[in-house]
């Protein structure tokens, strides 16, 4: 847990198809979005005896979000594309954790403009916790390493050696820990050329979780031969959610000539 102490720097961005749209506006404040049950719904009927009675509702709200900022005149043109746009909006704060949400920019009203004086804009930001398909999406807080987000992002490696072709690997631990994580992807990073892989002499990689499950496999054969000296990404994920103390494992099996090179397998 970590307070914010001081306020800078607390940035928001906006995603759009093309990537992170950088406003020509810096922020000088921030007022992250609230979180609202909406009220009350009164209960009271004429059976009451003494007091007023009602309930809390059931459904979440979350608030807009303002920002007072710098702006560059320019930004009237840049800014209209997004207006109105549903996306994912990110506030990143203080200590690099961030909240993410999908919202629109509402609202874009320059200040004032006084002699002597930073000229100032306020921005308004809606949520809209729903997809333009109408599906409910819940806003996001993470954690993220402060001085290098690729590290929490990459969070673990483990190297394997290059074993002789035909050896296999069974249930090679490759990750532990005591907090929970969610996968994004697992890849593998080769440090020289596959040999010997073909339909008859298959590389397989298989990863599973401490109960056995498997999280992903990945076949090599004459058609899909592993990367020389690069990164590949394995494939999708039949498990991303790995609980709290447990472990995944590795196990490599190879045909009698296949030799994979000595590897990293990288998870993010």
């Amino acid at each position: 847990m970590a307070f914010i102490h001081d306020g800078f720097p607390t940035i928001v961005t906006f995603s759009a198809v093309t990537g992170d749209v950088s406003l020509y506006i810096q922020e000088k404040e921030v007022t992250p979005p609230s979180l609202k049950m909406g009220g009350e719904w009164d209960t009271t009927t004429l059976a009451n005896t003494t007091w007023r009675t009602s309930q809390p509702k059931k459904l979440l709200k979350l608030g807009a979000t303002s920002i007072i900022c710098k702006y560059d005149p320019s930004v009237y043109t840049q800014i209209l594309p997004i207006m109105g746009i549903n996306t994912m909006i990110r506030i990143t704060f203080p200590d690099n954790s961030t909240y993410d949400f999908r919202g629109w920019l509402d609202e874009f009203t320059p200040n004032s403009i006084i002699e002597g004086e930073m000229a100032t804009a306020s921005v308004v930001i809606l949520p809209a916790n729903q997809t333009d398909a109408g599906v409910e999406t819940s806003p996001v807080y993470e954690t993220h390493d402060v001085y290098n987000d690729e590290v929490i992002r990459q969070f673990a490696k483990e190297d394997i050696q290059n074993l002789a072709a035909g050896v296999d690997l069974t249930d090679y631990v490759i990750y532990g820990s005591g907090y929970a994580i969610t996968l994004s992807k697992i890849g593998i990073l080769t440090k020289g050329t596959p040999v010997g892989i073909d339909n008859s002499n298959t590389v397989v990689l298989t990863v599973k979780n401490g109960a056995g499950n498997i999280v992903l496999t990945k076949t090599y054969n004459t058609a899909t031969q592993p990367p020389t000296n690069d990164f590949e990404d394995l494939g999708a994920l039949s498990i991303t959610s790995i609980a709290a103390n447990d472990i995944l494992t590795l196990t490599m099996t190879q045909g009698t000539t296949a030799n994979m090179p000595a590897f990293s397998i990288i998870l993010e």
